[in-house]
């Protein structure tokens, strides 16, 4: 993301904090200066671009459809992405899933699986992006052609 505000933000600053598309809209209303009574997820990073607070530890989720029936889905905690792989399942079924886990600050090119020397991590994260993805269903509009 790239940000210019003169005045408000600093020149010349960056900052390696992960963010995610759902905490735009959450961020844009926060600087704005509007209050929504609606609850929305992300976090406002409003705090991270005037004044380059660091945003409070967080896994980020996602998921995707790709080719029309693949589905994957992610989650990334500190430097660990696993990635979970749905070859023509039932989003979120984990009926037969092949994961991929990649330590970001040592492999930031995700070329080295380590899901088989970590199988604990990959147990623990998966556990977490089925909660999220229940989550999401339970809370998320209705979408043509289904979720």
């Amino acid at each position: 993301m790239i940000a210019r505000w003169p005045g408000k933000i600093r020149p010349n600053t960056s900052s390696n904090e992960p963010l995610i598309s759902i905490d735009v809209m959450p961020s844009m209303l926060d600087l704005a200066g509007v209050d929504c009574d609606v609850n929305l997820d992300g976090l406002s990073f409003h705090e991270l671009v005037l004044n380059e607070t660091p945003l409070p530890e967080r896994p980020l989720c996602w998921a995707l459809t790709s080719n029309g029936d693949q589905r994957s889905e992610a989650v990334q905690r500190n430097q660990w992405k696993l990635v979970v792989l749905h070859p023509k399942a039932t989003p979120g079924s984990y009926d037969h899933p092949r994961t991929e886990l990649y330590h970001l600050s040592k492999d930031p090119s995700e070329s080295n699986n380590l899901d088989q020397q970590h199988p604990e991590g990959v147990k623990s994260m998966q556990t977490q992006l089925q909660t999220w993805l229940a989550e999401t269903k339970a809370m998320a509009t209705r979408q043509p052609g289904g979720w």
